[in-house]
């Protein structure tokens, strides 16, 4: 199942508005803005390119709650990005030049799977995450 990405990691969708912006930001637009890497400061006016340099760890919350529970429960993950990525609003790059959708640069599958009677076990929540191709 191929569905749009959700930010943290990597990454929100949102809906492309206008002709210009589906061409995806200019060389000009980005060169103009400052690079940060992930877990720096970023500037008040919210005009720069996210970089998720690889191999550095990055904080995946997952929170379970809810009125169906008596107790919920949180953790943080911790991974670690296979090569770099960089994010500007709904654009994503794996070089810092060529920009795609996120929604096109992007393959993942999120699988929740409750406890039934095809599936006894306990839950399992996963997510799996491609380069497109």
């Amino acid at each position: 199942m191929k569905t749009a990405p959700l930010s943290i990691l990597l990454l929100t969708t949102s809906l492309l508005g206008g002709c210009a912006s589906m061409n995806g930001p200019s060389r000009e637009e980005i060169a103009a803005l400052p690079v940060i890497s992930y877990g720096e400061q970023t500037p008040p006016d919210g005009r720069f390119v996210l970089h998720f340099p690889a191999g550095k760890p990055v904080s995946l919350p997952v929170h379970v709650d809810g009125h169906l529970f008596t107790r919920g429960d949180e953790q943080t993950l911790k991974v670690a990005l296979a090569r770099d990525v960089y994010s500007y609003k709904e654009w994503v790059s794996f070089d810092g030049n060529t920009w795609k959708p996120a929604n096109e640069a992007l393959d993942m599958q999120l699988k929740l799977l409750l406890p039934s009677w095809k599936h006894p076990r306990s839950g399992e929540l996963s997510l799996h995450i491609d380069p497109a191709q």
